[in-house]
């Protein structure tokens, strides 16, 4: 049954709030269509900043597997992948996006790191976002950068794993 009580007005202050985050994760698969509607709409200008949000970003990363929120959410992550993706609380986001969208979506995201691969992988964080990027696209301009940059990128810990998951991935493909 969905809750009657949803906060709407609040939702960004539940969302930013730690029990708050974990009650709107738990009652967003019981919420109405139009319910999720009005989720989606009152935290929809606030998506990507909540997606680096010590709590918020918890639930940015649910709704990732909520088919009628996730135009929401490629919103919100459109023109800041690659920033997102060195971020602590935002690679965890993405990575959560990444593996829900459809391929078209993920790829059109992934899409933003052309020519930044190195760089993102360079992170600790983002070494796991590259991981996962190319895990779910297998995007050959990825396997590219990482080609051109192979003795720099083996030589750092965090770029290291990305050098080893996207060669054992093109191997595999």
């Amino acid at each position: 049954v969905a809750p009657t009580n949803l906060p709407v007005g609040e939702l960004l202050s539940t969302a930013k709030d730690g029990k708050g985050s974990r009650w709107l994760q738990g009652v967003l698969p019981s919420l109405s269509a139009a319910q999720l509607e009005q989720v989606a709409d009152e935290l929809r200008p606030e998506l990507r900043l909540l997606a680096s949000h010590p709590c918020g970003n918890y639930l940015v990363s649910r709704l990732a597997h909520l088919a009628s929120l996730q135009a929401a959410l490629i919103e919100a992550l459109e023109g800041h992948v690659c920033e997102l993706m060195v971020h602590p609380q935002g690679s965890r986001v993405v990575q959560a996006a990444l593996k829900a969208l459809p391929l078209e979506a993920a790829t059109k995201l992934v899409g933003e790191m052309r020519g930044r691969v190195a760089e993102t992988a360079a992170h600790t964080h983002g070494s796991w976002s590259v991981c996962c990027a190319f895990e779910k696209t297998k995007a050959p301009f990825m396997l590219e950068e990482v080609s051109a940059q192979l003795s720099k990128l083996a030589l750092m810990k965090p770029a290291g794993r990305v050098v080893q998951a996207v060669i054992t991935g093109a191997a595999q493909a």
